[in-house]
């Protein structure tokens, strides 16, 4: 009875072995083929749609995460020896701080596309840290007058626009006074006003930002949701009712497969080429990997936009003979207006530009690049530092037209830059380590000790049945002892 016994135990524990041994091998198979790295996968894909209920939907409809614009205004400190023919010599103030707030109307949703309406809206932020106001008076140049006299090529044109200049009290000149919030949102003056009457504006106003006004809170814009696939995660089918932009002559036109550069498809790549479209200048910018960063802690892949977006094309009024760094925006103004845009303080530009003015730091890349930091998992930006200067193309024109203009040294003159940013804060930080890093350590945590509980009872039990079958061979040997005699008669 006693030998039955210690063979079942012996069995039980041999089985007990095999079967955990299996188990460990099992796991350990399907940890090699990515079994559970896709299982997961497939869940993280799932949870970052654009799908209502999930966290990414959230943010992506109605943002959390604090979103700033700040501006940085180039004000003239030599204004009559500008005007005279001297480089222009600025100082720069701001930032300007205005809260961002972004909403969208869900109009429609449907075969993996949403359709929405968007809002967007600035509002002043008080700093105790300076003493900025949007009533702040600073010395800049006349866009308007620019802007006319740019449009004035011909001879006619020119004498029609003298004549009217005429009758504009007081007289404008090519430099002028004005706040803040004025030059920024709803700037006006009585050239604008004269040109307005003659019917050659549709309207007195230059809003070189617009706040609460954008064009496409006028007409939806349609994305997909990612739930078809989820490669296409927020990226744009339509914007404000346009599929292409009719403003470009190259690839900055295109709109489908870019993003806002808020939300992207999860489980990036540090190789994939991405495209964001800013609506601020109604284009698409492309942007590459740069480097691994840590923001709050958070492991992020650095995306900063291709050079070769800030190059000369073929679109307009740019040619070969303009500036590297320089894009031309006078499309989006109406009437077109000689405007430029670039990386602030003119990162990345050709020499010249920066060299033709005075007062304004040397650019630093830390501090006046386009950056976007992604966090890969579930593509998030944490840390987004949207920049752009904008400049004014001043040239010369001839005696007897336009005085104002007829010693200035042609310059680009940078009239202020913003930084549109957004970094993750405490409540989007929890949230995403409640959706996804808890429950993907987790789980992998979870397997491993899985992995190592199988491989232990497995050689647990290989030791146990080990030990039985020496007891079940000495308790064998115990009850035939005739066979010990026989072998020590052997022996000797």
């Amino acid at each position: 009875m006693k030998k039955r016994g210690t063979c079942i135990c012996t069995g039980g524990c041999f089985t007990t072995s095999l079967v955990f041994l299996a188990l460990a091998i099992t796991i350990f198979v399907l940890i090699q083929v990515g079994f559970f790295k896709e299982t997961l996968d497939n869940y993280i894909r799932e949870q970052t749609t654009l799908e209502p209920g999930h966290e990414t939907y959230k943010q992506w409809v109605n943002p959390t995460i604090p979103m700033y614009k700040d501006f940085f205004i180039f004000n003239l400190t030599n204004p009559k020896e500008f005007a005279d023919g001297a480089k222009p010599k600025f100082d720069e103030l701001g930032p300007y701080r205005y809260r961002e707030i972004r909403q969208k109307t869900i109009l429609n949703e449907a075969n993996g596309t949403i359709t929405y309406l968007m809002n967007r809206s600035f509002h002043f932020e008080h700093s105790s840290e300076n003493n900025y106001t949007e009533n702040d008076i600073i010395t800049t140049i006349n866009f308007a007058f620019v802007t006319a006299v740019y449009n004035a090529q011909s001879f006619l044109k020119k004498t029609a626009l003298q004549a009217l200049i005429e009758t504009v009290r007081p007289k404008p000149e090519l430099l002028i006074k004005t706040s803040v919030h004025e030059l920024l949102w709803d700037y006006t003056d009585p050239l604008l006003k004269r040109l307005h009457w003659a019917r050659q504006i549709d309207t007195p106003h230059i809003y070189l930002q617009l706040n609460n006004s954008y064009s496409d809170r006028a007409l939806p814009s349609m994305v997909h949701s990612g739930t078809v696939d989820s490669k296409e995660t927020a990226q744009f089918i339509e914007w404000a009712g346009l599929k292409q932009l009719p403003y470009w002559k190259n690839e900055a036109n295109f709109i489908n497969a870019s993003t806002s550069g808020i939300i992207w498809h999860s489980l990036m790549e540090k190789d994939e080429k991405l495209e964001a479209f800013i609506s601020d200048v109604n284009r698409t910018f492309h942007i590459h990997y740069q480097e691994e960063v840590s923001v709050e802690g958070i492991d992020a892949y650095r995306f900063r936009v291709e050079d070769s977006d800030f190059r000369p094309d073929s679109n307009y009024h740019t040619d070969n003979s303009t500036p590297v760094g320089l894009i031309f925006l006078g499309v989006l103004q109406k009437p077109v207006a000689p405007v430029f845009g670039s990386k602030p303080h003119f990162l990345d530009c050709d020499p010249s530009l920066y060299n033709a003015v005075e007062g304004v730091s040397p650019p630093d890349r830390n501090r006046h690049d386009v950056v976007v930091d992604i966090e890969p998992i579930t593509g998030a930006s944490i840390n987004v530092h949207l920049r752009l200067q904008i400049n004014v193309n001043v040239t010369k024109t001839s005696f007897p037209f336009f005085p104002s203009f007829r010693h200035v040294t042609p310059v680009i003159f940078p009239m202020f830059y913003l930084d549109e940013h957004a970094t993750i804060d405490d409540g989007l930080k929890s949230k995403l380590n409640e959706m996804v890093f808890v429950p993907l350590t987790a789980v992998n945590s979870s397997i491993w000790v899985v992995f190592g509980l199988c491989c232990f009872i497995s050689l647990l039990t290989g030791l146990c049945t080990l030990r039985w079958c020496i007891k079940l061979y000495r308790l064998r040997d115990r009850q035939h002892p005739e066979r010990i005699r026989l072998l020590d008669k052997t022996d000797s």
